[in-house]
């Protein structure tokens, strides 16, 4: 099973943190896990970085996008897709603050979901703690200014 912990960033520190992603990495695991003294401070942090998920958007992109897949759902709550042709499965849990991704088999129900996210936003950080990878839904490009 693979977890995924998906963030809504505020654009602004979206832009000011490209090619900084450990360092929300970083951020994100202390609070994930507990380690820092300050955890109440690292969870303000994170509240004052992140918008709210925008879960009415949210809900009717995934009953219009994956209406072939979408095997069953709790409006605005949970999602899940499994894909007849591969063992591939996923279950999404929308929380006010972050989206919670749990995949087992192949990466193609993941990877539906996080193709209908990158639609809608484009400020989503997705973060795997248990392997240490953590990415941009969309990639973002560093504009150089001359």
């Amino acid at each position: 099973m693979r977890r995924y912990v998906v963030y809504l960033l505020e654009s602004e520190v979206a832009k000011n943190y490209l090619g900084k992603e450990k360092m929300l990495y970083q951020l994100f695991y202390e609070a994930e896990n507990k380690i820092s003294p300050y955890h109440s401070v690292v969870k303000k942090q994170i509240r004052y970085i992140t918008r709210n998920i925008p879960v009415k958007k949210l809900h009717h992109a995934f009953v219009s996008e994956l209406k072939h897949a979408l095997t069953s759902f709790e409006p605005e709550k949970i999602y899940e897709v499994q894909l007849k042709e591969s063992t591939s499965r996923a279950i999404l849990i929308v929380n006010p603050n972050y989206l919670s991704i749990y995949s087992y088999g192949s990466i193609e129900a993941e990877t539906a979901f996080f193709e209908v996210l990158r639609k809608i936003e484009s400020c989503f950080l997705a973060v795997d703690f248990k392997n240490y990878n953590y990415g941009w839904l969309t990639p973002r490009k560093r504009v150089e200014l001359a």
